[in-house]
This record gives C-alpha cells, structure tokens and sequence, in this order.
C-alpha cells in the first residue's frame, strides 16, 4: 500500500484527537530480552507513545529491570499482574491500564523487537484508510541473538493470505488488500501481536483478549476484529521475531484446543447471520488441510515402525488416532458441544452492530 509520506513524528490526529499509543507487554521470566524489547520501544520515530510493561511474577530480575526504565522514562509503567495471572490475563491487565487519550493499542511479545519506523508506518497505514479498524506490517525473522536470518519465510508467510471464497473455495487476496474475515477465518497470516497496531475505539467493543483461546487468543481477537472492519496491511517491516526453540513459521499450526473452542464459538455465535457459512467454509477447508496431513503422516508412520516395537506401534496408533479425531471434527464442524455455548456471543454481536 502507498501510505502519507508526510512525516508522523510527532503527534498526529485523527478526527481531532491526539492520537497517543499504548504499548503492552506482558512478560514472565525474560529478563535475557525485556532489555532490547525496551529499547526498540524508546527507539521509535513516533514519540507519541505509552509503554505498561506487566510482569506475571518472574522468578528472575525481569521486573526490576523494567522498573528500573520506568524510574528514567515517564512514558513506561512497570506493573505486576494479579497474583497468579496468566499470560492472558496480564495482557488484558495491561490493556485496562492504558491511559484515557490512549487512541491505539499494540501487544508486544517480551522477545520481540519493533524496528524503529514500525509505529510511524502503521500509524500512517491508519491515516490512509481511516475505515480500518487496524492496521500490521510484515515481519522479519531473527535468532536468539537477535540477529536477522536469511531466509524469505517471513515474507511467503505474510504474502499468503489465502481466504474462503463464493461457493466454498479457496482464492488469494490482493497484495494491496486489506485483511478480512474470509482470510482471517481460514488461517491466521499474523505472526505476531507486535505487528498489529488497534484502534482503542475497537477494543474497548470487542472486549478482552479470551483466555479460553490460549494459545490462539490472538487469532480469536483478529477474526472478531475483522468483523468490525477492514484491517490494513502496511507493506513494511515493523517487527523482529525472534524465533523460539523449534519454532517454525512457516509450519502449518496443530489444531490447539483453543482453536476448537473459539471456531465453535464463532459457528454459533453467527448462526442465522451471512458470516455463519463463511466460517463454516473455513473450518472445513482448515480440517480438509489437517486430514490430508495427518493422512500422510498415519501412512508414513505405519510403514517406519516395526511390530515388535512397541513405542513404534503406540506412536502408529496416536498418529491413526489423530488423523480420525479430525476427520470427525470435519464431518461434524457445526456441531456444538455445550462448552461452546458458554463463549461470549455478545462481543461478535456488538462487532456485526
């Protein structure tokens, strides 16, 4: 997308309030990173800005160092979660916390870095589509030292925004398309909350992040949020993610129970309304993936295992077991079991509102 050229350093307004943002990060135990995350955040070329860093009882020096910044820069509040909070439940903290001009809001992982153009650019990218409800940037992937790793992965990641279409397919948005519904419902194409830059206007409607979605409560929060309006991709680098352990970004995700939970959530929460077949359509196609995968895997497995291996034959099974679990959960995607009726409905009506 093309964004203002004007420059952004300072305060901008959009509809004339001050447009102040709100970066939260929650953190536990991260006292090797919380120090460059800080920085990146004081390095910003868009000065307008607040940094609620929420600790969730580091057994380490993570909070000290973050209220040591706090005690030198007015703009970082270093707070302690509620007792026992989880990681969920500390971003939500952080977020009631913002102050009252706040008019954005950004969740920033401990380990990651933002580059210093990252909130001038999605700041910009709200600018010119004041319709969007938010706005992310790409990404770029870098290693436990911090240091950028060649490789285009991020990029195929972002790039490939595919999303449900007319009559049940699967096409590919636009490269200067905002982010929708029917993409969001399919896959997440966003890495990383510390892409995404919110509207305080959105949040405060949607509600909070929903824990019962953990690990995907981010994915759960886009999706609600991409039936308020449009979210605007900005075609430039905002943030460095640093990849954890094994982590792949390229890998095609597990359905994680709380991938259920929140799918099951939406089914329902959108019965009798024009997103209910959408969503319907993106679970299939998302399960369709899952079978064909764990098809492989079962067959693959079968073949590498020898029967008098007795770990070998169990893990054969778990791989059968797994590929059958989500053959049932496509068959049945708009079944409904009753901890789904327990979901909050009343933030993805407000959004359709």
């Amino acid at each position: 997308m093309k964004y203002s050229s004007t420059s952004i350093t300072t305060p901008f307004t959009v509809g004339g309030f001050t447009v102040q943002v709100t970066i939260v990060i929650p953190t536990y135990n991260a006292e090797s990173t919380i120090s460059a995350t800080i920085d990146s955040v004081r390095a910003q070329t868009y000065n307008n800005w607040e940094l609620i860093v929420v600790d969730g009882g580091s057994k380490d020096h993570t909070y000290n160092i973050a209220f040591e910044y706090s005690q030198r820069d007015n703009r970082i509040y270093s707070l302690n979660s509620p007792s026992s909070a989880s990681a969920v439940e500390a971003c939500n903290y952080g977020i009631s916390e913002r102050s009252r001009s706040s008019r954005c809001v950004m969740v920033l992982d401990s380990d990651d870095m933002l580059v210093p153009e990252a909130l001038e650019s999605l700041c910009g990218g709200l600018i010119d589509n004041r319709d969007a409800v938010a706005a992310y940037g790409r990404f770029r992937i870098i290693d436990r030292a911090g240091q950028p790793l060649k490789t285009m992965a991020a990029d195929r990641f972002t790039d490939n925004r595919l999303a449900v279409v007319e009559g049940g397919g699967i096409g590919l948005l636009p490269p200067d398309s905002p982010l929708t519904f029917n993409a969001l419902v399919l896959q997440n194409c966003i890495k990383s909350t510390g892409q995404m830059l919110v509207k305080s206007d959105a949040l405060r409607r949607l509600g909070p992040f929903d824990g019962a979605a953990f690990p995907v409560d981010d994915w759960d929060m886009w999706i609600r949020l991409s039936l308020m309006g449009e979210i605007q991709l900005v075609d430039r680098i905002v943030l460095d993610y640093r990849v954890k352990g094994e982590d792949s970004v390229l890998e095609l995700g597990e359905i994680e129970p709380g991938e259920l939970y929140f799918r099951r959530k939406l089914v329902h929460a959108l019965a009798g309304n024009e997103y209910h077949s959408i969503a319907l359509a993106g679970w299939r196609l998302r399960e369709k993936r899952q079978i064909s995968r764990r098809f492989r895997a079962a067959i693959k497995s079968g073949f590498s295992r020898r029967k008098s291996d007795t770990g070998g034959v169990a893990a054969c099974m778990r791989d059968w077991a797994t590929y059958l679990y989500h053959w049932g959960i496509w068959r049945d995607a708009d079944h409904l079991p009753r901890h789904a009726r327990r979901s909050t409905v009343d933030t993805l009506t407000v959004a359709r509102a």
